[in-house]
């Protein structure tokens, strides 16, 4: 579960021995129905938005608005300027369409 107090606060560097001149990422979004994994080398210095507008998942899921949605790097929400290290796996989110607490009590009511 993401919470918003885990959002990073600002862009970190990253922590090699020299900075390579590209970076390798991942970029990632699902829907209920379906996924999508784009593998991108981007120039060092791209942000996590930056990264999520070249990979084009817009494309694959008009139906939400991915290049204005919440990201985060391996489950942690991070702002739209946090800068990409090389292996990072950028994570669009969706709003979720119940809380937890809700879910959680209709399947206790479902199971009674």
């Amino acid at each position: 579960m993401i919470l918003k107090d885990q959002e990073t606060k600002v862009p970190h560097t990253c922590q090699h021995s020299q900075s390579p001149e590209l970076v390798t990422v991942e970029v990632v979004f699902s829907s209920p129905e379906k996924y999508q994994i784009v593998h991108l080398h981007l120039p060092a210095g791209t942000t996590a938005r930056q990264a999520v507008l070249t990979s084009k998942l817009s494309s694959f899921f008009p139906e939400f608005e991915l290049d204005t949605a919440p990201i985060g790097i391996f489950g942690k929400l991070v702002p739209d300027n946090y800068l990409l290290c090389n292996h990072d796996r950028v994570e669009i989110y969706r709003p979720l369409e119940q809380s937890p607490q809700v879910a959680r009590r209709n399947r206790a009511n479902k199971t009674v």
